[in-house]
This record gives C-alpha cells, sequence and structure tokens, in this order.
C-alpha cells in the first residue's frame, strides 16, 4: 500500500506542475477523488465515518483568482472533514456546471457554492445555479407528482428558506428562488446574491427529499419467509420434545436467551449494538454456569477464572471497545518493536503443533521435524504478509533480515503450512481406520486441532490470542464434564460462538467483514476457493466452539456411557477413558487415549440424572438447538422488516443485520454446524 500511496503521490505531483507551466493547459480541470474510504481492515461499505469520508480535490490554474487562500496541510481531523463538505453525487452537477453542458435528469447533486468563485461573471454563476434548481424541480415533479403552488400558500417564501424539510416547504423555496429571479429581472432591489441563497436552499432541500431511500419491500415474500420459518421452528420443537424425555433447566435458559435475543432486534439500537448482548450474556452465564460447580472446584475457578478469560477476550476488540481494546493499548506502547508480536504468534502455533502431534501419537523425534517445518512455514507467511503491507515493522531488524522476508514467496510458505496439514489429516485417517491405531476420540480430537491450525493460518494476526483463550475456556468447561448435557452444550456453543465473533472485529454490517484473508495461498482466481476462505477467516470463532462442542458432546457421551454401569449400592467402575488429558501410554493400547478404573463420584452420579434424561443421541439434541436459535431469529428479522417497512431503518439498519443472517444461516449453520459437525459425528464417532 505504502508503495502504491507513493506512486500516486507522484503522478498527482506530475499532473499539478504541468498545470501550472503548461500554457495551453490553462482551462483545465483536474480532479482527484476517491469513490469511498475504508476501515483499519480495509474493508467498505459500511456507513462509519472512515468509510464515507473520501477526499475530492479539484485543482486548476483558474483557482488562483480566488479570493480566498486555504492553508495547508491541516490538523488531523478524527471525522475526516477538511476545508467544505459536500455529497459525492455534487460531483455530477459540478462537472456540467463548469464545463457547460447539461446535468443528466436523474442526477441527485448539487452545485457547491465554494466553487462558484470559478466564473468571472456573477451572471454565469446564476446559471449554473439556476439550471441544477430546474433539473431538480423537474426530477421533484417526476419523483412526487407534478405540483403548483399559488403565492397565498406560503405566507412568506422568504421566511421558509432556512427550515426546509417537507415537501411543501421545499416547492416554497422553489416559489422563493423564482419570485427572486422575477424582481431581479424587474430591476427590483434584490441582488444575485440573494437569488444563489435562494437557489441553493432550494437545491439542499431537493436532494434530502430526493434521497430519501424508498420503502418498497417486497411484502409477498416477507409474508413467505415468516411462514416458512414458523413452519421449521414447529418441527424443531417437535424433534426437540421427542428427542427430549424431560426438559432440564439450560433448556429453558436456551429458549429464554434467543426469546430475548429475538425480542432485542425490534429496537435498533440493540440492532447497531448487538455484540453487547452476546458480550453480556456470555459473562453471565458462564459465572451461572460456574456457580453450580464452586462447591467442588472452588469459587475462583469455577466463577471468577471464566469470567476473566471473557473479559479478556471482548477486551481484544478495537472495533466496539475503542477505549479499553487491548490490542490498541499494546499496539500503541510496542509500536516501534512490532517483531516483538510475532513472539506470541509463534507459541500460539507450536502449541497448537504440540497439541496435535501429541493426539495423534507421533514419535518425538517425527514431532520435531514436523513441528518446527509447518511452525516455520506458517510465521515466515505471516512475517512476509506483513512486509508487504508495511516494510516499516522490520525497521529494528539487520538489513539481510529484511531482505529474506523481502524475497519469501508467502503463497508458496503458507502452501507448504495447507500441504502439510494435509498430509497430517491423511496419516490421521490411515492410522483411524486402516491402521486401527488411534481411538475414535483421538481421530476426532486430532481431526479438528488440523482445521484449527488452518483457522489460524486465515486468521489477522492481532486476533491470534483468542485460540489460547478458547482453548482455556474450553478446558474449563471438560473439567466439568459431568455437570454438562446437550443443552448446556448448546448454550454455551451459542453464547460464546457469537461472543467470539463480534470479539475479533466483526458486526452487523457488512463493511467489517474481511475479504483480504480470502485470497492467501490462491494466486489463481478461484471465486468458489476465495470465497470460502473468506468466510472463514471471518467467522473463526463460531467455527471453531462448533467444532469444541463436538468434542464437549464426545466427552458427555462418554460419561454417559460409564454412569450406566452404576452399581446397587450407588458406587460405579466403568472405564473411564480421559481423551484429553495427555500422558504417556502403554504401547499395547491404541494411541491418544489413557483409560483408568475408578469408582464414580457422587457428582457424576448427580450429573448421571441429568445426562439420562436427555435420552437419544446427544448430537441430535445440540443440533436441533442450534437449529431452533438460527431459525428463531431469522424469523425475528423478517418480522422485524414487515414491523418496520415504511422506516427509513429498514435500509440503513436492518438490511445489513439481514444479510449477516443469511451468511450466518448459509455458511455458520448450514455449512459447519449441520454439514461438516454431522460428517465429522457420523464418520468418526458413530
Amino acid at each position: 500500500m505504502l508503495v502504491k500511496q507513493t506512486e500516486m503521490d507522484a503522478v498527482a505531483k506530475l499532473i499539478h506542475e504541468a498545470l501550472e507551466e503548461k500554457a495551453h493547459l490553462q482551462d483545465t480541470l483536474f480532479i482527484l477523488l476517491g469513490d469511498h474510504g475504508m476501515t483499519e481492515q480495509g474493508n467498505h461499505g459500511g456507513g462509519s465515518t472512515s468509510e464515507i469520508a473520501s477526499a475530492m480535490v479539484f485543482i486548476s490554474p483558474k483557482f488562483k483568482s480566488r479570493s480566498k487562500a486555504l492553508d495547508s496541510p491541516l490538523p488531523v481531523s478524527s471525522n475526516y472533514e477538511y476545508y467544505s463538505v459536500i455529497n459525492q453525487i455534487d460531483l455530477v452537477p459540478t462537472i456540467a456546471g463548469l464545463m457547460g453542458f447539461t446535468t443528466p435528469s436523474t442526477s441527485l447533486g448539487v452545485f457547491p457554492a465554494d466553487m462558484l468563485d470559478v466564473f468571472a461573471k456573477p451572471e454565469d454563476r446564476l446559471g449554473a445555479v439556476s439550471k441544477n434548481a430546474r433539473q431538480l424541480k423537474d426530477l421533484l415533479d417526476l419523483e412526487h407528482g407534478s405540483a403548483q403552488l399559488v403565492n397565498a400558500s406560503c405566507h412568506d417564501v422568504f421566511e421558509v428558506v432556512e427550515v426546509i424539510a417537507t415537501k411543501h416547504e421545499v416547492l416554497c423555496a422553489f416559489e422563493a428562488m423564482t419570485l427572486a429571479q422575477q424582481k431581479l429581472e424587474a430591476g427590483d432591489d434584490v441582488s444575485i446574491d440573494e437569488v444563489l441563497v435562494a437557489a441553493h436552499n432550494f437545491c439542499n432541500g431537493a436532494q434530502k427529499l430526493l434521497n430519501i431511500p424508498p420503502n418498497n419491500p417486497s411484502y409477498k415474500q416477507l409474508a413467505v419467509s415468516v411462514t416458512a420459518l414458523v413452519s421449521v421452528i414447529t418441527i424443531l420443537v417437535l424433534i426437540l420434545q421427542s428427542s427430549v424425555r424431560n426438559v432440564d433447566t439450560d433448556t429453558l435458559i436456551f429458549g429464554f436467551a434467543i426469546t430475548l435475543h429475538a425480542s432485542s432486534m425490534f429496537m435498533n439500537q440493540f440492532v447497531i449494538e448487538e455484540h453487547r448482548y452476546w458480550y453480556w450474556g456470555s459473562t453471565v452465564w458462564l459465572a451461572y454456569h460456574g456457580s453450580r460447580m464452586a462447591n467442588s472446584k472452588g469459587w475462583f475457578y469455577a466463577v471468577i477464572y471464566p469470567t476473566a478469560l471473557q473479559f479478556l477476550s471482548q477486551s481484544l476488540d478495537p472495533a466496539t471497545n475503542p477505549q479499553y481494546s487491548v490490542i490498541s493499548y499494546v499496539h500503541n506502547q510496542l509500536y516501534g518493536y512490532q517483531v516483538l508480536f510475532w513472539i506470541p504468534g509463534m507459541l500460539i502455533y507450536a502449541s497448537g503443533l504440540k497439541n496435535l502431534s501429541e493426539y495423534v501419537g507421533l514419535g518425538h523425534f517425527v514431532y520435531m521435524i514436523a513441528g518446527v517445518a509447518l511452525c516455520a512455514a506458517a510465521v515466515f507467511f505471516r512475517l512476509s504478509s506483513s512486509y508487504r503491507i508495511d516494510p516499516e515493522i522490520f525497521s529494528m531488524a539487520p538489513a539481510w533480515f529484511e531482505r529474506l522476508f523481502a524475497n519469501i514467496n508467502r503463497n508458496l510458505s503458507l502452501n507448504i503450512f495447507w500441504t502439510g496439514l494435509a498430509a497430517l489429516l491423511v496419516l490421521i485417517l490411515l492410522r483411524s481406520k486402516f491402521l486401527g491405531r488411534l481411538s475414535s476420540e483421538a481421530t476426532l480430537i486430532a481431526t479438528i486441532e488440523v482445521i484449527n491450525l488452518y483457522l489460524r493460518s486465515i486468521t489477522r494476526s492481532e486476533y491470534l490470542v483468542l485460540f489460547p483463550i478458547f482453548d482455556l475456556q474450553f478446558r474449563w468447561l471438560l473439567s466439568s464434564v459431568e455437570s454438562l448435557s446437550p443443552s448446556t452444550i448448546a448454550v454455551t456453543s451459542l453464547f460464546l460462538g457469537q461472543s467470539a465473533f463480534y470479539a475479533s472485529g466483526h458486526g452487523n454490517s457488512f463493511a467489517s467483514f474481511d475479504l483480504t484473508n480470502g485470497f492467501n495461498g490462491i494466486e489463481s482466481s478461484r471465486t468458489l476457493a476465495v470465497a470460502l476462505q473468506a468466510l472463514l477467516s471471518n467467522y473463526f470463532g463460531p467455527v471453531w466452539w462448533a467444532l469444541a462442542s463436538l468434542r464437549l458432546l464426545r466427552a458427555l457421551q462418554q460419561t454417559q456411557t460409564a454412569s450406566k454401569a452404576t452399581q446397587p449400592n450407588g458406587q460405579a467402575t466403568a472405564d473411564v477413558k480421559a481423551i484429553d488429558q495427555k500422558a504417556p501410554e502403554p504401547s499395547n493400547r491404541k494411541s491418544g487415549l489413557r483409560e483408568k478404573r475408578a469408582p464414580a463420584t457422587e457428582t457424576l452420579v448427580e450429573g448421571t440424572e441429568q445426562v439420562i434424561s436427555h435420552g437419544k443421541s446427544p448430537f441430535v439434541e445440540h443440533m436441533t438447538l442450534q437449529s431452533l436459535y438460527t431459525a428463531f431469529s431469522s424469523m425475528a428479522v423478517v418480522a422485524v422488516c414487515v414491523w418496520r417497512r415504511n422506516d427509513s431503518t429498514l435500509w440503513t439498519v436492518l438490511t445489513p443485520k439481514c444479510l449477516n443472517v443469511i451468511l450466518w444461516v448459509c455458511f455458520e449453520h448450514l455449512m459447519i454446524n449441520v454439514i461438516l459437525s454431522a460428517a465429522l459425528w457420523g464418520i468418526i464417532v458413530a
């Protein structure tokens, strides 16, 4: 980006110097503008200040005659407003007026008052503005119907020029302009400047009136959508009733959570700041769930520890909490030493590869070679990508180090890493299905760890720290697996997945969608691959928790199996497979597992009642609850669209939310929760 900016600066300087020096360019107008702004992530399309603000500069030798000089450079402004501000659509009538041709009939632009000084004669200024006003009046008649006013309908047309809000007031402003022109032509005591003021007031009012978005949603399609979603919800409720013997407390909590969330969609502010619902909801849920095991685990580990982790993950979000963002603070403190940011990044990759090797059961030498090679390829890709974006981050490094990463093929290094992951996945399947050396539990965990490593490779560097937080939260949940149920896992996955989505800098605005990571490692134009990878890079948090839910469900299933061996005296002996506890294993047992015989504790017996109350497969109940949330939230958003069908927020607030819902339904729920999760569960576990 820095190289491209330098190149464009040189081009603009070359043109500017030519305008000053070449005689035949004295009547030339050079317009330099951007079509949109962008966020710090390089995205655009939303309504934030940084996205809708774009520079527009008019350069011409004729502007030297302007009466007012401009200071440059100006201090940095947080709202990106410098000198004067016009609407982007004002460019069309401005060029038309300066060049002397007719403004397009459907243009909504207004000729800026600051540009009138370019005309030497006052009559030329009035002519440019009058043509613009007539064109907007014709467009008003076309859009709202022809309307003629008599002078009596505006008590004093010169009193309403500063207050233009309704159609009537706009037409009165037009009458004021017309009367002022007539008086000027008749030689009355009216100046050209007064006519220009009246014309500009009408043009500005007409622009606001014409720029109101049309409220023309398809009511038939909305009604069909609501009907279909109600039918889906009814079917899901029937499936839930048939798969669950007794509805437990957590199922009721799940229903309350999705109902409260659906109700919040009827308030625009809650839609805009939806992250607050998931942040506070997830924190309260973790505290409540932890309080149920406080007697056996202690209040610090059961309640304070998980809520502190959740607060930490939320504070990493610079988009929704700019004043309290840990990322922003650390970045400001270590801006001159950005290479230091890669030390925790390397450790995160290394820890993920270490976990994977232990579950697969590779030897130490094989792990060392594979781990170092894959970790190096991933980190080299990260460093080379960062160098291309901002070479200054290597300013503290030796010159040879900088040249090394300048010459690295970042796509090649990433493809090497992915090839290594694919080889590990093949090895896992071979050892599990053909050689019989991996249990189903170890196969499931190892496969998920491979996917998690891939997610790390397409996640922005500043959010890599979320992965160890996820892992700590997961291990906390696993430590009390006997207190879990399918509904508990469903509530946890919903809250933590949604909060992870917003904590990674995303929101309901489509502008928060990061497209850049979709092209990582893909050199040719492959639309499907880029789209899929872009979705994964944006939804890495929900995807991580969807896969973690499978591990929790499998651990719960094992607990359920162990609880069935309860003896008459209340004690139980069973083979408890501690799949998430690492330890060396005997050679005559399957790797990835460690078996021990232990009496079932009192907590396990109490948890057994909860486990057994969930009749059929825990996966079916979990998936039904997740589908119920997706259908219920979708219905709520569509219902709000029907409710606010005549409100302009239908397009400014609810439309971006609808796009977010569509992405969640089609990708996160259908492709991840249903297809991928069901495939892993059906092939490996079932």
